[in-house]
């Protein structure tokens, strides 16, 4: 028995040469199917080789040359795992997911799965398992998870200024105020924070005598939204 190498279907195999004798003293021609230094592929190959004398008299040797193939079916594409986000007036995930390509030194004969792209997904954790058999037997997987998770809570901020009063600068209309950012999470996954409206910065900004209302509109990945809401009230 002869193993192929890697990323081969077929080898070089030899032998030692076969002869014969004949009782008329003469050498009897010989044929055979193969030679050795042939190239085999995966599988057993019979190989017969006759032997007739001159009296037509044949005599034959035959034996097998086994290649084995040990070399499981590859995948250069295999999905990575992959999350869903639904809201709570749903219960189901639809994935997609371009399939897994598999590729062999022989051919891939079959291909399972236990589950396709395009399919529904209950929340929670669910592995795919692809799996790709060759002629000789050989499996090659390929596996990920598909996570459905269900965004039940809206954003929820941590942190959300009080009210800021200060008084003017001397001599000005105005008065430079510093303030923090909100902080906010969310039970799933935040998609956006953003100041509503106005522009300021939290730093080195300038607030004119009354008040300016400041709010913040925090999204999360199903749409839904929280604010924050303070004011910066400048006294003259």
């Amino acid at each position: 028995m002869e193993l192929t190498a890697e990323g081969e279907n077929d080898m070089v195999v030899t032998w030692t040469a076969t002869s014969a004798t004949d009782n008329s003293g003469t050498i009897p021609s010989e044929t055979a199917t193969h030679e050795p230094g042939d190239m085999f592929e995966i599988g057993t190959t019979e190989v017969v080789i006759t032997y007739t004398d001159s009296a037509s008299n044949v005599a034959e040797c035959a034996f097998n040359v086994t290649v084995q193939d040990e070399e499981s079916p590859q995948t250069s594409n295999c999905p990575e795992s992959m999350t869903e986000i639904i809201s709570d007036a749903e219960s189901t995930a639809t994935s997609i997911w371009s399939e897994p390509i598999f590729t062999d030194n022989d051919d891939v004969v079959n291909v399972d799965s236990t589950h396709s792209s395009g399919q529904t997904f209950n929340i929670g954790s669910t592995e795919v398992v692809y799996t790709a058999t060759d002629p000789s037997g050989n499996n090659g997987t390929c596996s990920f998870n598909i996570t459905v998770l269900q965004d039940i809570e809206p954003p929820e901020f941590t942190f959300c200024p009080n009210d800021t009063v200060v008084s003017t600068l001397p001599g000005a209309n105005y008065s430079i105020v510093n303030w923090t950012l909100p902080e906010v999470t969310d039970d799933v996954q935040l998609i956006s924070l953003t100041q509503a409206v106005t522009d300021y910065s939290t730093t080195g900004e300038r607030f004119y005598i009354g008040t300016t209302q400041l709010r913040f509109i925090a999204v999360d990945v199903v749409a839904r939204t929280s604010q924050c809401i303070f004011n910066i009230i400048v006294n003259g």
